[in-house]
Formats: structure tokens, C-alpha cells, sequence
């Protein structure tokens, strides 16, 4: 299976190569013994250098161009990701709607033959609580400009499938990817707030798992009759017969990996939450309409950040097992024995990354509060 994957992907591309997932991805392929090729604007770290390192800004169409000659395979990644930044009205249009039309069009040039494109399972989220949603929901008016920008981009690449000369493409859509490396781990596992406002669950997917299935859609795209050929497909962590595949993100982080005990639980009305984001939400909007400058604000103080930390969101995967099969999978225990074991490495990282959290917890107060079931009973724990 792996030399099938390894031949039919050939010189592959993952823009935005440098991020957490975008190593994660470069990896997998690097472990298939596939040729791989990473565009970003940052070097990537030095366990990448099986692969090649091309500087490129996906906003720059020649140099997107320039960087993808005589790739076969693209793996797009590249994009705003943080959701605060996203607020700023043409830094995210700029870079995930823009930048994936310029990819799309220099891959098309390049004589790329297929791309996978990571969009969200946040195009489906609506200020408001979702359960089950599945390919079959209508989305949304977007709630904020990181799921709009992202559904556009999402649209862009999907129309490929009507050119004569489009790529063959898959979209995935994943939830939230936890793991070793997550950039919020310490400021969950540290985090001397109590558990709760609000029990809220929803789908995970391990760093490893996403790349897993990222590396192998690509491989499943074959020809036009490709099962996966033109799809958006929702995935995410295993399920089982004793699991339901949810994470409670604050136990998973302080608990299970951490070990740390968790404060007595109190609760706040959620009414008074949503009251105090709008409130924050207006007062950001009358600073950018007079004095046009955007404040940076703590991902729990905007009403799309309540919804989605204290709300309940789940997906459906069924689609995207059925068209495209079996992948390798990190089973639970595991993937929090290899998260655990990148934090606490040793004491000197163990302190380092505690000096590092407290800094900027001084620096800035942030409460993030989202919630996941555990994975391996389907209770919260």
C-alpha cells in the first residue's frame, strides 16, 4: 500500500509546509519515501530535510508558479488559520481566498495533476449549537471571516471539477487537530481556571491521523471516476464500539496529559457570556471604524469563540470512510502516550515550557474554555 501511495503522488507539495500540521504531512510522505517539496515563507525545522525548501509567499502568483514546476501532487495548507487575525478584512482574503487562486491557477499551469485542500469543519458553524452536521448541510452565512474566507476557498477549489482542464481535487474538512507541538497545550494544561461554564463537546483529530488521511486522499485521487474526486468530506478521530470519537479538550490537556488536577467546576449563565463577547465584538468594530486599527482579542472574548467553546459541535465522517477507505489510524491511549511524551521530554523542558506559559499569561489573559469528550468510554470524564 505504501509504494502504491509513494508512485502515484510523485513529486508532492505541501504549501504551508512549515506549519504544525504542514510538518506533520511533510513526514508522512517522507516516511513513504515520497519526493516532497515544501512552500512556505518560514524554513522548516531541521527533521525536514529529506525534503526540498522553496521560499514562497502564496500571495505572490510568479512566485507560486516558480515554485510549483514539475510538482505532480498538491497538499494546500497554507492559510490564515488564527481566527483573531481573521477578523483583519483583506489579511485573510488576501491569503486564503486570493492565495488559493493562486495556487490553483499555477498549479494548473505547472501541469499539476491533483491537489488536496484543508479547508474546516468551521464552515459548517454557526453561532448557535450543531450536532451530527454532515456534507449534506447547507452552509451557513458565515458567522465570522475565518469560515467565510475558508468556504470561498473551498468553492474555488471544488469548481475545478467543471474545467476541462481542472485538477483532480478532494476537500477535508477537519476539526480541531490536537497533539504534541499544539501551540494552545500550556495554555490549557496550565491553566488555573476552573473546568466549567458550560459542559460543551466536540470532535478532535490527532495531529498524526490528520496527516495520515491528508497524504493518503491524495493518493486516492487517481482519475475523474475517483470515488473522493470533488468532495468535502468531514474527518476526524476514530470511533469504536466503546467510543463516540469526542474529546473533552480541558481533561484530555490537564489531565490525561498533564496530570494535573482540575479546580471544583462553577457555572456562569451562558447568557452573560454572549452578552459580555457582543459587547466586546461592538467595541472592536467602533475602534476599526474610527481610528481603523484592529485589537488583538483573546479567542473567549468574541461571540463566535463562546459558541464554539461552550457549544455543542459534532460531524459526521461516514462520507469520507466510504469514498476513501481505510487509513492508518493512532489509537487514543497512544496518541496521548506520544502527547505526553513530547511535553515531558524532561525536567528542563518541563520547566522551560512553564516559565514560557506564565510570561505570557502576565502578558495577556486568555480564558479558553472548549470542551471534548474522552475518546476511549464516550463519557465525560
Amino acid at each position: 500500500m505504501e509504494q502504491r501511495t509513494s508512485s502515484a503522488l510523485q513529486l508532492t507539495a505541501v504549501t504551508g509546509g512549515s506549519g504544525y500540521l504542514g510538518q506533520a504531512v511533510t513526514r508522512r510522505l517522507l516516511e513513504l519515501g515520497v519526493p516532497t517539496r515544501i512552500i512556505d515563507t518560514k524554513v522548516p525545522s531541521s527533521d525536514l530535510e529529506g525534503a526540498k525548501f522553496v521560499r514562497c509567499d502564496i500571495r505572490e502568483p510568479a512566485s507560486v508558479a516558480g515554485a510549483l514546476q514539475g510538482v505532480q501532487t498538491v497538499i494546500h495548507l497554507a492559510g490564515l488559520i488564527d481566527i483573531r487575525r481573521c477578523y483583519h478584512p483583506t489579511a485573510s482574503r488576501e491569503v486564503n481566498v486570493q492565495g488559493t487562486a493562486n495556487v490553483l491557477r499555477a498549479s494548473r499551469g505547472a501541469g499539476v495533476k491533483r491537489m488536496v485542500y484543508v479547508s474546516t469543519s468551521n464552515v459548517l458553524m454557526e453561532e448557535k449549537e450543531c450536532l451530527d452536521i454532515d456534507e449534506e448541510t447547507v452552509p451557513p452565512c458565515p458567522c465570522n471571516e475565518y469560515s467565510r474566507t475558508k468556504l470561498e476557498a473551498e468553492a474555488q477549489v471544488l469548481a475545478e471539477v467543471a474545467r476541462e482542464d481542472g485538477l483532480l481535487v478532494t476537500v477535508l474538512r477537519p476539526p480541531w487537530i490536537w497533539g504534541p507541538g499544539e501551540s494552545n497545550f500550556w495554555v490549557v494544561a496550565d491553566n488555573p481556571l476552573p473546568l466549567a461554564v458550560r459542559t460543551g463537546y466536540c470532535n478532535g483529530i490527532y495531529l498524526r491521523n490528520a496527516a495520515n488521511v491528508l497524504v493518503h486522499a491524495a493518493s486516492q485521487l487517481r482519475d475523474r471516476k475517483s470515488p473522493s474526486h470533488g468532495q468535502a468530506l468531514f474527518i476526524k478521530d476514530p470511533t469504536s464500539k466503546s467510543s463516540n470519537g469526542l474529546l473533552h479538550c480541558q481533561l484530555l490537556y490537564r489531565c490525561k496529559v498533564a496530570g494535573r488536577s482540575v479546580p471544583e467546576s462553577f457555572d456562569i449563565p451562558f447568557s452573560v457570556l454572549l452578552w459580555a463577547a457582543w459587547l466586546t465584538d461592538l467595541f472592536c468594530s467602533i475602534v476599526w471604524l474610527v481610528f481603523r486599527v484592529h485589537l488583538q482579542r483573546g479567542d473567549g472574548f468574541t461571540q463566535y469563540a463562546i459558541w464554539a467553546g461552550f457549544g455543542h459541535h459534532t460531524f459526521c465522517d461516514r462520507r469520507a470512510r466510504e469514498v476513501l477507505g481505510q487509513w492508518p489510524e493512532v489509537s487514543m491511549g497512544q496518541a496521548i502516550q506520544e502527547t505526553r511524551s513530547h511535553y515531558f521530554a524532561g525536567d528542563a523542558a518541563w520547566v522551560s515550557s512553564i516559565e514560557t506559559v506564565k510570561s505570557g499569561l502576565q502578558a495577556t489573559l486568555i480564558i479558553k474554555c472548549t470542551f471534548f469528550l474522552d475518546a476511549q468510554n464516550g463519557t465525560l470524564v
